[in-house]
């Protein structure tokens, strides 16, 4: 009557392999315990009765305890710690020596990730986390090294945990500033799995590159959740690193996606009681009194997942006071749609959905200068010229856009013409005495650019003395008659 059928017969001398150490033992019993706890669900009896069927159904099929628990979890998950053991041993199936090529060292794939799984669930932190893995899933792989970059919301990186690397190597290592190239920080540019058959070929450092001369290979696994990016997971290997099967390759993203739950559930803020706000609900509500405080139109956009965890779309969860739509509806209208609903052209040519999507699983903010901005009228396309900036904060993400005004780029036009042919401009209200110049005005007369303006009651003292006559009429008519006169006179500048 159990709902897994006994596994054929292997050599029963693997039951005699040498003791774990104590960390591991702890973690094989974790993994028992947790199969025991599915046959209590499924064949719903009490624990003493799960354990004895456990152990009946390894004596039946001929292998050890442990290694028939990790079956009932991957067969029970289906997740990828299952598909990465499911293709590893379909990858070995056909080898000589059958199954027992799946496993190294007496121990199975299925047992090692996961035993790395329940230390991970189990470690209190990141650094626990990295010695697990390296210990359980990737010491078998041949790998020496397990480093975990936590991603800051800047694209900087902070080393959360490390196995293998020494002390001094990791305190050295221990923050990365925003724009270091690095290994870490090309998986989180390329957004994928990254392979350097060693550092030397990659040019690129990173921790521990001392220790070994750079010969060795490295692996750089993002590490994200529901489309974010939240870490890098890096793997040192000793010696020069040649293509991977895929097996392999699905091991170690299975591997990255347990560093992804163990960097997404680190507190970032003080525990809260009981109804407190969420850490999201905390960064919107903050995020809110900013946006509406700005002069340009913003976007506060949350993800928005699909039944599988993965991102699907942005929706739009508040619009400032500032709002202008490129297609005139109000911001009401706007407000509470899904992204590409409420702008589908984003999608096609302009990339610029792929553009947020990118800033939210990076951190990277992106700017761009006289971009064009496409909307559905009546499924006309309108475009328009804007200025862009998408940022990431927490987990939203703010989309601002300043349109480009007509009447301030013909000032702009303007500016640049009256500096080509050194023609000054001024502005003086005479009643309450403000005064405008334009930089070519402080360079007619000499003057930085923070010097105060000089008001036209004053210009005499600044003309050649044979010009007096002329300015003097020239004021007259401007000043006290109230009508349009001009002039023309010699400038005394300070350099003569």
């Amino acid at each position: 009557g159990c709902p897994w059928p006994a596994r054929p017969a292997r050599d029963r001398r693997r039951r005699r392999a040498p003791s774990a150490p104590p960390a591991a033992a702890a973690d094989g019993r974790a993994l028992v315990e947790l199969a025991k706890g599915i046959l209590v669900e499924r064949l719903q009896c009490g624990p003493g009765e799960a354990a004895r069927q456990l152990a009946t159904l390894a004596d039946q099929s001929g292998v050890p305890v442990l290694e028939l628990a990790a079956d009932i979890l991957n067969r029970t998950a289906a997740d990828r710690l299952s598909d990465a053991a499911q293709a590893f041993l379909s990858a070995t199936a056909g080898e000589d020596g059958g199954p027992e090529q799946s496993e190294a060292g007496g121990v199975s794939v299925g047992v090692r990730l996961r035993t790395a799984e329940s230390g991970s669930l189990a470690a209190d932190d990141s650094q626990a986390v990295a010695e697990s893995l390296l210990e359980h899933a990737l010491a078998p792989l041949g790998a020496t090294g397990v480093a975990i970059w936590a991603a800051g919301h800047d694209a900087s990186f902070t080393l959360a945990g490390h196995a293998g690397f020494s002390a001094e190597e990791a305190r050295r290592w221990r923050y990365v500033p925003p724009g270091v190239a690095t290994v870490a920080q090309s998986a989180l540019h390329r957004r994928g799995t990254v392979w350097f058959e060693s550092l030397g070929a990659g040019s690129l450092p990173s921790i521990g590159c001392r220790e070994e001369g750079g010969r060795g290979g490295r692996a750089a696994v993002p590490a994200g959740t529901g489309g974010r990016i939240v870490g890098v997971l890096e793997i040192r290997w000793p010696h020069p690193l040649g293509p991977q099967p895929p097996a392999v390759q699905r091991q170690v993203e299975a591997l990255a996606e347990l560093c992804a739950h163990t960097l997404d559930t680190r507190p970032r803020y003080a525990p809260q009681p009981a109804g407190a706000f969420s850490a999201l609900e905390q960064d919107v509500a903050e995020l809110i009194d900013v946006v509406d405080s700005l002069y340009d139109p913003v976007l506060l956009l949350l993800p928005q997942l699909d039944a599988e965890g993965r991102l699907a779309d942005f929706r739009i969860h508040h619009a400032n006071r500032r709002f202008l739509d490129p297609a005139g509806r109000p911001r009401s209208a706007v407000t509470g749609s899904l992204f590409l609903e409420a702008y589908p052209v984003s999608a096609g040519r302009s990339e610029l959905f792929e553009t947020i999507e990118r800033v939210y699983a990076t951190g990277e903010p992106f700017r761009a200068e006289r971009m064009t901005l496409t909307a559905l009228v009546d499924q006309v396309p309108l475009e328009a010229v804007a200025d862009l900036s998408v940022s990431r904060y927490g987990g939203a993400v703010l989309f601002i856009w300043r349109t480009e005004d007509e009447a301030a780029r013909l000032a702009s036009l303007l500016q640049h013409a009256q500096r080509l042919g050194r023609i000054g401009g001024f502005e003086e209200n005479v009643r309450s005495g403000d005064i405008t110049w334009n930089q070519q005005m402080h360079h007619l007369h000499g003057l930085p650019l923070t010097a105060p303006p000089i008001p036209l009651e004053q210009l005499p003292a600044y003309a050649h003395p044979d010009d007096a006559v002329a300015i003097g009429r020239f004021l007259r008519t401007l000043l006290r008659h109230r009508r349009p006169a001009s002039t023309a006179f010699r400038l005394q500048r300070p350099d003569g």
